[in-house]
C-alpha cells in the first residue's frame, strides 16, 4: 500500500517510548507544553465540523486524502481546499492565543531586509509617509537609488508595513 504514514499520538508508543515521560538529552524527563496542546485542541474545536473532522483524520489518525475521500465521498481537490482552509483558520485562531517567545520574534524580524538595513528608521518613516492614493513605485525607486535596496514588488513593503511598522507604533 505504499509508504506508511506516521500516525500522531500513537506512533511513538509503537516505538517503545512513553509520550507522557519523554527522555531528555541529559537523562531526565521533559514534559510536553500542556498549554500549547490545550490551545491547539481548543482551536480545532472552533473549526467547522468538516474542517475539524478533516484535521482529526489527516493529522491525528494519519489518513491520506484518498482514504478520507473514500469514507466521506469527497474529491481529492475538494479535500485539498478543505485542508488549506482549515490550516489557515487554525493559524488565525492560534495566533491570538499563542505568543511567540521574544527570541523567535526577533529572529522573524531579522529576516526582513528592511528591518536589517542600517537606515531602517529612515525607511520606515519614508514608507509611513507615503500617500495611500499613490502606487509603491516612487518608494521602490527611492529605496533603490538612495538605500541600494532592490525591491521588485510592493508585497515586501506591504508586509513590512503590516507586520513590522505597526508593531513599533503599538
Amino acid at each position: 500500500m505504499g509508504k506508511e504514514r506516521i500516525i500522531y499520538r500513537n506512533w511513538i508508543v509503537d516505538l517503545g517510548y512513553d509520550p507522557a515521560n519523554p527522555p531528555d538529552i541529559f537523562g531526565g524527563t521533559v514534559g510536553y507544553n500542556q498549554s500549547l496542546i490545550c490551545a491547539v485542541d481548543r482551536a480545532v474545536n472552533r473549526l467547522t465540523a468538516d474542517e475539524a473532522d478533516f484535521i482529526q483524520r489527516f493529522y491525528y489518525q494519519g489518513q491520506t486524502y484518498r482514504e478520507i475521500g473514500q469514507s466521506t465521498g469527497r474529491d481529492t481537490h475538494n479535500l485539498e481546499a478543505l485542508h488549506n482552509r482549515a490550516v489557515k483558520r487554525l493559524r488565525v485562531i492560534l495566533a491570538s492565543s499563542i505568543q511567540l517567545p521574544e527570541a523567535e520574534k526577533s529572529a522573524e524580524e531579522q529576516t526582513c531586509p528592511l528591518c536589517r538595513h542600517k537606515h531602517a528608521a529612515e525607511i520606515n518613516e519614508l514608507i509611513s509617509t507615503r500617500d495611500k492614493r499613490e502606487t509603491w513605485r516612487p518608494i521602490i525607486r527611492i529605496l533603490k537609488e538612495k538605500y541600494n535596496l532592490r525591491v521588485s514588488t510592493p508585497q515586501l513593503l506591504i508586509g513590512h508595513t503590516r507586520y513590522h511598522i505597526k508593531k513599533e507604533d503599538a
